[in-house]
């Protein structure tokens, strides 16, 4: 009977292991040269799961799966994109919620025209010509700007402490995430350890600035940070000085477990199965 119930457990662990994370997205930017491509041909391929998503980069060169992909964690993640005879690949291992590949396509050996506008310097741009051949500089009065696309990156998270100006961490204070291009995000109030999070996490924008403002009976103070992998820790100091404050046992905070440790918890299970079933057999 041990011996049955070791190997479900084995079986289990393993289908968890090797269960597809849903509403996974695959983004970056499809550049040569250093210049954005757009209406470049692009393909997201799994290792194990095959082909997972195929669509054209935008007019910045950018391209995004959105929320749809299933992908099993671990596993690498191929984006092949090609625009003419000019072509690219790019790798990436599958984590978290989301994954940016960029591709750089190769002219080598490639005749392929495509329009790239890039500005070298305020007032100068350049006109759009065949890659292979010497660029043609003209002189504008006016400065060309550069748009960042907007691809929203899912499962973000921004956290953080709240403390005064001696470091004493402060719960209840109240907390606004606002992004430089995304507006307010997220508003809370610190938990009984000082601690907050953005639960559920939010949606940003790659490589725009993070401000949290934390206020507490009149006094505020302001913490930064950037986009940056899959979350951000931003503390706040307030310029105050607060009495010490207790924590009753309805304020004990409880964490959510991390992938990872979720993981190490799955093997120590397989390792303690695998010495039940090893004593079984000795008996």
């Amino acid at each position: 009977m041990k011996f049955k119930i070791a190997i479900l457990l084995v079986l289990l662990a393993t289908q968890a292991l090797a269960a597809p994370m849903p509403g996974y997205e695959v983004y970056g930017k499809i550049t040569v040269n250093e210049n954005p491509v757009p209406n470049a041909n692009v393909v997201v391929s799994g290792s194990q799961s095959g082909q997972l998503w195929s669509g054209i980069s935008d007019s910045k060169g950018w391209y995004g799966s959105g929320l749809s992909l299933r992908v099993i964690d671990g596993e690498t993640i191929t984006v092949e994109a090609s625009y003419g005879a000019a072509s690219g690949k790019s790798t990436g291992t599958a984590r978290y919620d989301s994954a940016r590949i960029d591709v750089e396509l190769s002219m080598e050996g490639a005749a392929t025209t495509i329009p790239v506008t890039t500005t070298v310097s305020p007032g100068v741009t350049t006109i759009p010509t065949t890659v292979q051949e010497t660029t043609i500089i003209v002189v504008k009065p006016a400065v060309t700007t550069t748009v960042e696309p907007k691809i929203l990156l899912p499962g973000f998270e921004v956290y953080g402490k709240i403390t005064d100006q001696n470091g004493n961490l402060i719960k209840n204070a109240e907390v606004v995430v606002i992004g430089s291009a995304s507006g307010q995000l997220w508003s809370g109030v610190s938990k009984a350890d000082g601690w907050y999070t953005t639960t559920p996490n939010i949606r940003v924008n790659p490589r725009e600035t993070i401000n949290v403002r934390a206020t507490y009976k009149s006094a505020s103070g302001l913490g930064l940070g950037s986009v940056e992998g899959s979350g951000v820790q931003i503390d706040v100091k307030i310029p105050t000085v607060v009495e010490e404050q207790t924590t009753t046992p309805e304020e004990q905070v409880t964490t959510k477990p991390s992938p990872e440790s979720i993981v190490i918890l799955l093997v120590l299970a397989i390792l303690v199965v695998i010495v039940i079933v090893w004593e079984e057999r000795r008996k």
